[in-house]
């Protein structure tokens, strides 16, 4: 089966690749492919590479000790005995990530390397500002910006009211009110 990602294939500086990421990746010694993760599963991760996407084994202890690989990250991927596999990964610009579920304390990341967060909420329903709330402090703890859109604005009469009332929890957020 066909990944639907794997026809994508963009070239590494379209994707955020850059000259300190080059200087990192000569820095780790390795011999492998440049690239970043599409797409994190259970022991394995959808890399793009240059023009060309690749499954990649991503068990933590392949990795780097405690840091497991995360959609977004760049990482080298190295060929091994037994395949393709995250050899190293860059450290983090910015970590969207949440308490991890379970009983073992400590963060999850759900994503990495991201500019924009955009925490989405529609109004055909009552806001749930502490939800909100929450939401918005792990996307400002990510280190990226974080934006509220609220949905369905063509549903409800009046939606400057919900845009206005958000703007009290959200200071410095841009908000926007969209439909379809």
């Amino acid at each position: 089966m066909t990944d639907p990602l794997a026809a994508l294939t963009p070239d590494l500086a379209a994707i955020g690749w850059d000259d300190d990421l080059d200087a990192w990746a000569d820095g780790t010694g390795l011999d492998g492919r440049r690239g970043r993760i599409a797409r994190s599963t259970r022991g394995y991760c959808l890399v793009f590479t240059a023009g060309a996407a690749e499954l990649a084994a991503s068990s933590s202890v392949r990795s780097q000790g405690d840091l497991a690989p995360s959609t977004g990250d760049f990482v080298i991927v190295v060929d091994t005995d037994d395949g393709p596999a995250i050899g190293a990964i860059a450290p983090r610009r910015t970590d969207l990530a949440r308490r991890a579920p379970g009983r073992v304390p400590g963060p999850q990341t759900l994503a990495a390397n991201i500019d924009d967060v955009f925490v989405m909420h529609g109004l055909d329903r009552p806001v749930n500002y502490r939800r909100l709330e929450r939401q918005l402090v792990i996307a400002w703890q990510s280190g990226a910006t974080p934006f509220v859109l609220l949905t369905k604005a063509d549903e409800v009469r009046h939606h400057e009211e919900a845009v206005e009332s958000i703007r009290s929890i959200a200071p410095g957020v841009e908000i926007l009110a969209i439909s379809i």
